[in-house]
């Protein structure tokens, strides 16, 4: 109750609680799964406005947001979780969080991405793998993070980045280890044993 009542939902009167004019107009929204409306009233709520335009920004996990709005972790996982129920685009990344970007980059600083994240990952010793084939879904999960898309969207931006750019190829596994190229295929966004090599 308290909580509602710091988010402008309900306020004390001399018998108990009641519902304010925003009150009454998120619950009717939440009962009319209006949850643009939703988003809409939870905005003038100064926390879930906060965490929103911070994870509009950059992803982030819950003890950053911890760090940088000030809030307990139980205050921090309600706004999250408001948020992964009123807006379509918000997205988790393993422990992570962001909301979508609302545009898709350009392919060049995709690619500019997609190759600072490849060299990074390509420094490391990948067991069971030559260091020139990455396993996409590590690539990925960083690119996603970086430019806050969805797996959706890389997998349509790589597909594209394919089509210009022929030294960066996407390999998959076969049982005898060998590889075959897909490239300008449509890449199926289910990465498990799929490998991205990028060409000098």
């Amino acid at each position: 109750m308290e909580q509602a009542v710091e988010m402008g939902l309900m306020a004390p009167d001399g018998y108990g609680y009641r519902s304010t004019k925003l009150g009454y107009d998120f619950f009717e929204a939440f009962k009319n799964n209006d949850r643009t409306l939703l988003d809409d009233i939870l905005s003038k709520y100064s926390p879930y406005m906060l965490i929103k335009g911070i994870l509009s920004q950059r992803s982030s996990s819950l003890s950053e947001l911890m760090g940088i709005t000030g809030l307990n972790e139980v205050g921090v996982e309600m706004m999250v979780r408001l948020l992964q129920y009123t807006r379509d685009d918000f997205c988790v990344i393993g422990e992570r969080y962001c909301i979508r970007s609302k545009e898709l980059p350009e392919i060049n600083r995709f690619v500019e991405i997609l190759k600072n994240v490849y060299e990074d990952l390509n420094e490391k010793v990948l067991y069971g793998c030559s260091k020139r084939f990455i396993p996409i879904e590590m690539i990925a999960k960083q690119v996603c993070l970086e430019m806050r898309l969805t797996l959706d969207d890389f997998s349509k931006l790589l597909e594209e980045t394919q089509k210009i750019n022929p030294y960066i190829e996407v390999h998959s596994e076969e049982v005898g280890y060998g590889f075959f190229p897909i490239r300008f295929q449509r890449t199926n966004n289910n990465y498990l044993r799929c490998y991205l090599c990028m060409k000098k």
